[in-house]
């Protein structure tokens, strides 16, 4: 059996590629990066919409598409942040995280 025609659903986890989307623009210099005038780092959004945007672009007639992202509350990644940044020796930017 032969499928044809077929429509796609693609799910991306939000959080995951705004993170990329940070570090592919953070550059290691935190007085480097995009902000408003009132100081709030926009590069990651910017390179975010962009990596969107390029995907989007990509999507053929019929597809969608589904981005999630974490809720502002404590989640079981955040209750072991420590132990994990601990284990992969990074430390994550200010810029990118929220508390």
């Amino acid at each position: 059996m032969e499928i044809t025609n077929s429509k796609h659903l693609y799910v991306i986890d939000g959080n995951s590629l705004l993170f990329r989307a940070f570090y592919a623009t953070y550059m290691g210099d935190p007085s480097a990066i995009m902000r408003t005038k009132s100081g709030i780092p926009t590069n990651a959004i910017f390179a975010f919409s962009n990596m969107l945007v390029k995907f989007l672009q990509k999507m053929k007639p019929g597809d969608s598409i589904f981005v999630a992202f974490d809720k502002l509350a404590p989640t079981v990644a955040l209750s072991v942040k420590d132990e994990i940044i601990s284990v992969d020796n990074t430390d994550m930017a200010d810029d990118v995280t929220y508390s």
